[in-house]
């Protein structure tokens, strides 16, 4: 095989973990520092914790787990972000249970103060509907976009 093939190819296959685990570090320290901002503790942080409990039972294909969670204005309105984990149910087999858990930046709006919400589905995509409160992933790139917008150049 060609040297300079090889050296190529060996450059790719180090290449791409490196990236894939920058762009991962990235996520995480840019979701951080959102929600670190105006981070939540103490009572107002079980209280949000409840409520994602209450959003998990009725939800079978969805479990949402809270590690962390800030207050938020978007757009002149009030949300709360949540740094915390996905997990859905797939198939199962000899090396997996069948439960598979990732990360992930949602939002929490009470549902009476909720209607602004569907002016951003670029930003706030609806993963749970519930009568007191609405849950949303949160596109971080978009979220970003739209409040460098609000800010200015």
């Amino acid at each position: 095989m060609n040297p300079t093939l090889r050296l190529f190819g060996y450059a790719v296959i180090w290449a791409l973990p490196a990236f894939l685990m920058i762009r991962s570090f990235w996520f995480r320290r840019t979701v951080l520092r959102l929600v670190l901002r105006d981070e939540i503790t103490g009572l107002k942080f079980a209280e949000i914790c409840q409520a994602i409990a209450a959003i998990n039972r009725p939800c079978s294909e969805h479990t949402f787990v809270v590690k962390r969670a800030g207050n938020f204005r978007f757009r002149e309105n009030s949300l709360i972000l949540i740094w915390g984990c996905i997990g859905s149910q797939g198939a199962a087999n000899e090396k997996s249970p069948g439960w598979r858990s990732s990360p992930a930046l949602l939002a929490i709006v009470d549902a009476d103060h909720a209607d602004w919400t569907k002016d951003y589905p670029d930003v706030l995509a609806p993963l749970f509907l519930g009568p007191r409160h609405l849950l949303f992933g949160v596109n971080l790139s978009a979220l970003r976009t739209q409040t460098k917008h609000e800010r200015g150049p």
